[in-house]
C-alpha cells in the first residue's frame, strides 16, 4: 500500500515538473516571437514587403468610397482586381478608373447577402478570370438606431451584409487558396467589433461577428499546417466616407480619435497587405484601447465612456442617405 502511495507521489511529482518545464518553454517561446514582431516594427515596410504583382484579388463594396480606393492602390501595384458591387454604374466606373490608369480590372454586380448569387457570380469569376488569390471582404452598412427601433428587417440587413456576405464569398473562394497553399484574407471590419457604443448594436453584433469568423479561420488554416494563406483583419474607427454622417464624439476627444481620411486607410490595407501584418487597428491608440476594455472592470469601462460622451456619438447620424436629404432641404445639423 505504501509503495502504491510513493508511486502515484512520484507520478504526480513528474507530471508537475513536466507542466512546469512546459510553462518555461512556452514562456520563452512567447517572448522570442514578441521580440521577433517587434524587431520587424523596427524595419521600414518598404524593405519586408512583398511583390503582389500578378495577384488575382477580389474586392466586394467596390463600386465607392474606401472600396475603390483599394482597387486603384491595388491595380497600380500589379495586382488583377476583381470588383464586386450591387451597384452596377458604380462598379463599372471603378473599373474604368483602374483601366485609365494601365490597371486590370473586371467587374460583376452581386449581392453578397445571396449564397446563390455569390456561388454563380464566383464560377463565372473563375471561367473569365482565374482562380482568386486574395479575397478583400469590404461591402458594409450601417442603420444607426437604438435597439427598441430596430425592426427584423434591419436586423436581417445589418447581419447578411456585414457578416453572413463574408461566409459566402469565403465558402466560395478560400478552400482553393487552402488547398493551394496561396493566399490572403483581408476582412475590414470596424473597431465597433472589438468595443460598442449605444445605438449600433446590430452594426457592433455583426462586427463582432465578422471578427470572430476572420479569427476562427485563421486558427483553422494554422491547425490544416496552411502557413502560405494569410489573414489580415481591418479594425478602423470613423472613416470620412459618409457611412457616419452625423456621428460624432466630444469635441476635446477628436484630438485622439479623429475621422480618418479614405487615402489614409487605404494606405493602411495595402501596407498590411504587402507585410502579412495580422490586424490594422487605426488609430494607433486604439490597441490600446482594446487592451484596457478587456482588463478594466466594467464600471471603470463605463466612467471612461461617459468622459469620452459616448451615449451621444449617435444622437445626430444621419448616414449617407439622411445626408443627401439635409443637403436637398438646406436643414443644419447641430
Amino acid at each position: 500500500m505504501s509503495d502504491a502511495s510513493d508511486r502515484e507521489h512520484s507520478s504526480t511529482a513528474m507530471s508537475i515538473l513536466e507542466f512546469v518545464g512546459e510553462l518555461m518553454i512556452l514562456h520563452l517561446q512567447v517572448l522570442l516571437v514578441s521580440m521577433e514582431a517587434f524587431l520587424k516594427w523596427l524595419i521600414p515596410s518598404s524593405l519586408r514587403s512583398k511583390s503582389l504583382e500578378g495577384e488575382t484579388m477580389l474586392i466586394t463594396g467596390a463600386g465607392s468610397g474606401i472600396g475603390r480606393l483599394f482597387a486603384r492602390k491595388f491595380a497600380a501595384l500589379g495586382v488583377r482586381v476583381v470588383l464586386w458591387d450591387i451597384n452596377a454604374s458604380d462598379v463599372e466606373e471603378t473599373a474604368k478608373l483602374v483601366r485609365v490608369n494601365g490597371g486590370k480590372a473586371w467587374w460583376y454586380v452581386c449581392d453578397v447577402t445571396e449564397m446563390a448569387k455569390v456561388n454563380e457570380t464566383a464560377q463565372r469569376v473563375r471561367e473569365e478570370v482565374g482562380d482568386v488569390t486574395m479575397l478583400v471582404n469590404n461591402a458594409g452598412i450601417v442603420t444607426g438606431k437604438y435597439f427598441q427601433d430596430l425592426n427584423e428587417e434591419d436586423f436581417h440587413k445589418t447581419l447578411n451584409v456585414n457578416s453572413l456576405a463574408h461566409v459566402w464569398t469565403l465558402k466560395a473562394f478560400l478552400p482553393n487558396m487552402l488547398e493551394r497553399n496561396h493566399g490572403h484574407i483581408v476582412t475590414v471590419a470596424s473597431i465597433m467589433g472589438e468595443i460598442v457604443v449605444p445605438g449600433l448594436s446590430d452594426y457592433c453584433m455583426s462586427k463582432f461577428a465578422a471578427v470572430a469568423l476572420h479569427e476562427s479561420l485563421l486558427r483553422e488554416a494554422r491547425a490544416q499546417g496552411k502557413d502560405g494563406v494569410h489573414f489580415t483583419l481591418i479594425n478602423p474607427y470613423k472613416i470620412d466616407t459618409g457611412m457616419f454622417n452625423g456621428a460624432t464624439i466630444k469635441k476635446s476627444a477628436q484630438l485622439l480619435f479623429p475621422t480618418l481620411k479614405p487615402e489614409f486607410v487605404a494606405d493602411k490595407v495595402v501596407e498590411a497587405v504587402q507585410t502579412n501584418r495580422d490586424v490594422v487597428r487605426t488609430p494607433f491608440i486604439f490597441n490600446m484601447v482594446v487592451v484596457l476594455t478587456k482588463m478594466l472592470p466594467l464600471k471603470a469601462n463605463l466612467l471612461l465612456e461617459d468622459f469620452l460622451e459616448n451615449e451621444k456619438v449617435m444622437k445626430n447620424f444621419v448616414g449617407r442617405r439622411g445626408q443627401k436629404a439635409v443637403e436637398q432641404t438646406g436643414a443644419k445639423i447641430e
